[in-house]
């Protein structure tokens, strides 16, 4: 007989011993209830409108499972193997199996293999769990199958090594408490270890025991998420505990010298999978199994991550809202994966609360108001060089509602949002732009009664763009201007002014123009740069575009979060930024011009300013352009850009400073595109699985009543029948 055949034979004769014995099923049907009381809270938790569904594996709770679950899941598993050695050493069938030709190693073996085919076979019954998932599943979502492959998959590695070690302990006794206790007490030893990285995050020796988070490997299977640190683990702990469990079931029966031989060997195997797990927690590897790759970072990000040659700092704020809870986890996860890509991108957290200084201190950094970073949270990635790229909760997600009406991420675009804010830190050209200032423009530097453009040009400086005030237009715009800044001008630009603009746009310039509705009697005050823009096809008339349906507390404001145009400036702004816009000049786009921001279809274009800016009301009659009106334009021809917008009052410090609409936001989108410099918000979304169900209270009933008492009586009848069959045989 070979070797395997000889294990396999041993195998099977334990696997019939552990299941002919009673306390096998009353063991197994409380861990059978115990998993099914797991099952049953995740379905009220997926089923319950008042509570964040869950991003990622549906399944992932279950097998991650609680501190108290994983604990009673150890009982179960000391359990089981306390018997296969102790029992026969103390009955003397060891000695008996051994005097056959069979080893202490194959004997080893065999009673692990069967140990663990019992302790899989217990998890035979939650097959169901998954399909009453995909039973009660809203209509088009459906389980990741893959996923739970996967999370099947982890409980057999994790099995088998938990097996391992329990046995281990088993060969060291021949009495079934010692054995039980044994094995239970180093089982919880692997748990609390992998737990203290949580508890103390920031010791030294907390990456090393990330390693041996049995939870979060466990939850990473549920995603689709198979690890290398995981397998290194499991496959290692496996190794040493049949390494100890053949060295310890020598003893009495080995002469001393071989002994020590074998523990130095057992000693030799633990420390070889100590070193395989650390090089695979150095230099960790993944296979994600799902259907979107959602557990992987794209070719774009990695280009991204691979190009970083100095320390970028990535500091999250999370905020303390439960219901942001689901879409922070998924991006801490994005972060951690960049980490583990990139050692020089280092991933810190700052609690507003405990830690105030550093926050206010962010504050001031990231130039994300108060109020945003506290209420909705960001990241704030900072390059060595002083450069910061703010990227808020509407970057990275898109919020909408789920099939129960409660709160959810539609879509996930943190990966592409953090890739472009890498790029642009690293990035090596330092574009600089420049502000007239000649016209009564907004000042780019600070002024005492925030009056000016401080806030908008240190929003472009932290992107990495250098402002300068440049005078005298009608000399020629500085050759080094990437891009020429006219916000807000009170008077109109000389004629000497606007053929210099004109002729630098000639040159390949680019040009923003911010320009309010000034009225001056009847008309609006001219900004000197008509004729400019109407080579561009860009047209601001005397009139000023009004919009009632979305007016908010300013006189004469409004705001939007659609009428966006499908536009790189505008790029990721559609229903998820509101801008201001004060009393707006209306700005038509014709070819090659396109516009970019709109009014509401309840809009209009009105060009009575006299009762406009009077005390009377005003609607929209057969002078009026009707329906959604244009307040920013861009167009491009050669080689020139120009975008412009219809109000500049928003983009004063005193509205940006407070977070009142993202004018900075529009405005440094725009300097990106003038500069040739992609968009923030480029690239798609990659949302992990979100599965909700539609149950009724009574189907509720049913699964409890199915998974907390049906599956175990089950189980307890099945052992009924072998005990009764036994008895007739």
């Amino acid at each position: 007989m070979t070797r395997a055949r000889r294990i396999a034979a041993i195998a099977a004769r334990e696997l019939g011993a552990q299941f002919r014995s009673p306390v096998a099923y009353v063991v197994g049907a409380l861990f059978i209830g115990l998993q099914g009381v797991s099952f049953w809270a995740v379905v009220e938790v997926l089923s319950d409108p008042a509570r964040p569904a869950p991003l990622g594996g549906a399944l992932r709770t279950f097998f991650g499972g609680t501190f108290l679950h994983w604990s009673v899941a150890f009982m179960l598993i000391a359990a089981l193997a306390m018997r296969p050695i102790a029992d026969d050493r103390r009955t003397g069938n060891w000695e008996a199996l051994l005097t056959t030709p069979v080893e202490e190693g194959e004997a080893v073996v065999g009673k692990w293999l069967g140990v663990l085919a019992h302790y899989l076979t217990l998890w035979a019954p939650t097959l169901a769990f998954p399909a009453l998932i995909a039973a009660f599943a809203a209509p088009g979502a459906r389980p990741e199958w893959a996923a739970v492959a996967s999370a099947y998959a982890g409980v057999a590695v994790s099995g088998a090594a938990f097996v391992a070690v329990a046995l281990a302990a088993g060969a060291a006794t021949s009495s079934h408490v010692v054995a039980a206790v044994g094995g239970f007490a180093a089982l919880m030893g692997l748990l609390v270890g992998g737990e203290l990285a949580h508890i103390v995050p920031r010791w030294a020796g907390s990456r090393v025991l990330a390693a041996i988070d049995l939870r979060a490997h466990m939850d990473a299977f549920a995603r689709g998420d198979i690890d290398s640190r995981a397998v290194a683990l499991f496959a290692g702990v496996a190794a040493a505990g049949l390494a100890a469990a053949t060295a310890l079931a020598g003893v009495g029966r080995r002469r001393r010298d071989e002994l020590a031989a074998r523990g130095a060997a057992a000693l030799l195997v633990a420390a070889i999978a100590a070193l395989v797990v650390a090089h695979a927690a150095r230099r960790p590897l993944h296979w994600d199994v799902t259907a979107g790759r959602v557990n992987a970072l794209s070719p774009d990000t990695l280009a991204a991550v691979d190009a970083v040659t100095a320390p970028v700092d990535a500091i999250l704020v999370r905020p303390d809202e439960p219901g942001f809870a689901p879409v922070y986890d998924e991006i801490d996860r994005v972060l951690r994966r960049i980490a583990e890509r990139q050692p020089l991108v280092r991933v810190r957290a700052i609690d507003p609360v405990r830690a105030p200084a550093a926050f206010e201190a962010l504050v001031t950094t990231s130039g994300v108001p108060r109020e945003v970073l506290a209420g909705v949270g960001a990241v704030v990635f900072r390059a060595s060089d002083g450069r910061v790229r703010a990227v808020d909760l509407l970057d990275m997600a898109e919020l909408g509602t789920d099939e129960l009406d409660a709160g959810t991420v539609t879509a996930l675009r943190a990966e592409p949002a953090f890739a472009a804010a890498i790029r642009a830190l690293t990035d090596e050209d330092r574009p600089v732009v420049c502000a007239a200032v000649e016209h009564g423009e907004l000042p780019v530097d600070a002024t005492p009664r925030g009056g000016d453009a401080a806030a908008v040009a240190d929003r472009l400086r932290r992107d990495g763009v250098r402002v300068d005030a440049v005078g005298h237009l009608a000399s020629g715009v500085p050759a080094h201007c990437r891009a020429l800044l006219v916000l807000g001008p009170t008077r109109p630009l000389s004629g000497a002014d606007a053929a210099a603009v004109d002729a630098y746009l000639s040159r390949g310039g680019a040009l923003l123009l911010a320009v309010d509705a000034l009225p001056d009697g009847g008309r609006l005050t001219p900004h000197g740069l008509e004729l400019v823009l109407a080579r561009f096809g860009i047209r601001t008339p005397d009139a000023v575009a009004v919009d009632p349906a979305a007016a908010v507390a300013i006189e004469g404001a409004w705001g939007t979060y659609g009428g966006y145009a499908a536009h790189p400036v505008t790029a990721g702004f559609e229903q998820r930024r509101l801008t201001l816009w004060t009393s707006p000049r209306a700005v038509f786009a014709d070819p090659p011009a396109v516009a970019l921001v709109t009014t509401s279809p309840a809009g209009w274009a009105e060009t009575d300013l006299a009762a406009l800016f009077g005390e009377g009301d005003v609607e929209p009659d057969a002078g009026d352009r009707v329906g959604p009106t244009p307040v920013a334009a861009a167009s491009e021809r050669d080689r020139a850009r120009v975008v412009v917008l219809g109000a500049a009052r928003p983009l004063a410090t005193d509205y940006v400073a407070r977070g009142a609409g993202a004018g900075a936001a529009l405005v440094a989108s725009a300097v990106r595109w003038l500069v040739g410099k992609a968009s923030v918000a480029a690239g798609g979304s990659k949302t992990p699985e979100r599965v909700r169900l539609i149950m009724t209270a009574a189907q509720r009933r049913a699964v409890f009543a199915l998974g907390v008492v049906g599956l175990p009586l089950a189980w307890v009848l099945l052992g009924a029948i072998v005990a009764w069959r036994r008895r007739r045989g």
